[in-house]
This record gives C-alpha cells, structure tokens and sequence, in this order.
C-alpha cells in the first residue's frame, strides 16, 4: 500500500476544536481511548493493511500506532459540528493534509478522509481517493 494511504489512516489528535475556534472539551472526552481500525475502504474496495492500527486519545491528545506499536504520525485536528456529518482536518506542521467526515456513534468511530476535496459523507466510493475507516474503542 502507498505511503500517503497510511499517512491518512494515522493521526494525532493534539487538540480539537469547534467552528467557533474554542476546545469543546466534551469534544475531546467523548474520543478519550483506544480506537483500533477494524475495516478500511478506499474508493469503495478494502484496504487491509490498515486494519489493526490504533489511534489513542486522551483528553485532546493522541498517539497513532502501527501493528507494530509505534508512533506513525503527529499532528492536529479540527472538527466542525454544525454540519452533517462533523468535518474533521488533519494538519501536519500546521498544513491540513486531509479533509473529512465523521461520526462518532457509541464505540464506533467512522472518519472519512478526502486527498484533494472533502467527502460529503461516509461512502469512499463516491471518490476513489476518498478512504473510509471505522474504528472500534478498545478500553480507555
């Protein structure tokens, strides 16, 4: 799989923060855990690879992990709630590398990531640079 497709499964959430610019703090408590990725799509068919990586989140902070157990990325998040579904970016170095959307329902966790334009939902085969992921809690 190419490297920019792991790249947009990885992501640390340093801090989120509301369309209003301010860190909602039931934003950054309902992710606190361990979310491991339990099915991967891109462009609608399903990438393995991913499947097994974690994202940890504690209190606005997060550490991405390969199957291995190591650190793959950092960076930061902003989401929006006022649309349906939520948008998500990820920033590297203060860049947003991805634009997305998600849903987080329970232990589920679903974010759809967009390349080059932001998906307007959770289906990565309206894209076929769009990548799908649903994440399963797994502990705190």
């Amino acid at each position: 799989m190419p490297t920019f497709i792991l790249r947009s499964t990885t992501f640390v959430v340093v801090s989120l923060i509301t369309h209003h610019g301010a860190v909602a703090e039931d934003d950054l408590t309902e992710l606190n855990g361990r979310w491991v990725v339990i099915i991967a799509t891109m462009g609608g068919k399903p990438i393995t690879d991913a499947v097994g990586e974690a994202a940890i989140f504690t209190d606005g902070t997060a550490v991405q992990e390969n199957l291995r157990g190591r650190e793959t990325f950092s960076g930061t998040i902003t989401c929006d709630k006022s649309h349906k579904p939520a948008t998500i970016d990820l920033r590297e170095n203060g860049r947003i590398v991805n634009r997305g959307v998600y849903v987080l329902r329970g232990e589920t966790l679903e974010i759809c990531w967009g390349f080059d334009k932001r998906p307007d939902s959770l289906d990565s085969s309206k894209d076929k640079t769009f990548v799908h992921f649903i994440f399963a809690r797994k502990g705190q």
